[in-house]
């Protein structure tokens, strides 16, 4: 049977981080008898001494060490309780999936997903990578809350969508592939040299122009960015993808003459038509449309 409570653990952990009972009473705001009572009674609940006391210094004792961490996370995991319990009181999503497209990532994401997590720290949180296709489905189906997707226009049936911007897209290899010593290679240069390719799940068209007769394809981003490393070939890639590699000189983006609206992609949010948005959903929404690009 448990018998110590939260405002004893926080005493605890108030005279450790300060090493002192009268600097902690005022941390607490309670008197130091208050903070005394509350360690002596945590002490004999626990069947050991927490502190090593003389008149000059209080330090933990071995056992104080040992079991001040565990008290920090259950404090933790107390007040994320407390959170979600307000967060069911007021109605609000207790949980969101998000689903995106890895061509689709947005350029700002991280800083979208921590204002989200910011604004909403009891929520349950959830990105979820697959193919747009797949993600149309998921949303449509009630299996996500929202996606990030590239614009298929006959699969938005049944669902609301947000327009945030269009993805541009680069000609990107390796800055000792071969194609990195042009200065503007063609085209037709670059259907001499081996195309590395994100492979489309099934039922999804191809976005990008295949350009060489010779692909070495990979099914996701992150094996196309290890057959540039190995300077396979060159590639086809979102700014948000390769910008970090090539601000760290490991990759190019290559010049290539030609109309550059073949290289940009339309990216949607998409949630479901027939599901009415909790506050979460309102605000995440709300938080989307400011960060169009």
């Amino acid at each position: 049977m448990i018998h110590f409570n939260i405002n004893q653990l926080e005493a605890f952990i108030a005279v450790a981080r300060f090493s002192s009972f009268s600097k902690a009473a005022g941390a607490l705001g309670i008197s130091q008898a208050a903070v005394s009572t509350r360690i002596a009674n945590l002490e004999i609940d626990f069947g050991c001494e927490l502190f090593e006391r003389d008149r000059h210094s209080t330090k933990l004792s071995y056992a104080g060490e040992s079991l001040l961490d565990e008290a920090k996370f259950i404090i933790s995991r107390c007040q994320e309780l407390q959170d979600f319990a307000m967060a069911l009181s007021e109605e609000q999503e207790a949980r969101v999936v998000i689903g995106y497209s890895p061509l689709a990532d947005l350029p700002n994401s991280v800083e979208v997903s921590e204002q989200i997590v910011e604004e909403f720290p009891s929520l349950e949180f959830e990105l979820f990578e697959q193919s747009s296709v797949a993600t149309y489905d998921d949303v449509r189906d009630g299996k996500m809350d929202f996606g990030i997707v590239s614009l298929l226009k006959d699969q938005l049936v049944g669902l609301e969508y947000l327009a945030m911007g269009h993805l541009e897209f680069d000609y990107v290899c390796h800055k000792d592939f071969v194609l990195a010593e042009h200065e503007r290679p063609s085209k037709d240069e670059l259907s001499k040299h081996r195309q590395l390719q994100f492979k489309a799940s099934r039922g999804e068209p191809d976005v990008l122009p295949r350009l060489s007769p010779k692909v070495t394809m990979a099914n996701t981003l992150q094996g196309l960015a290890e057959y540039i490393d190995l300077k396979m070939g060159w590639c086809i890639l979102p700014k948000p993808v390769y910008q970090k590699r090539v601000d760290a000189g490991d990759w190019v983006v290559l010049d290539v003459p030609g109309d550059k609206l073949e290289l940009r992609m339309p990216v949607v949010m998409i949630w479901p038509k027939q599901r009415a948005l909790g506050p979460v959903g309102k605000r995440i929404v709300d938080i989307l449309a400011d960060n169009r690009f």
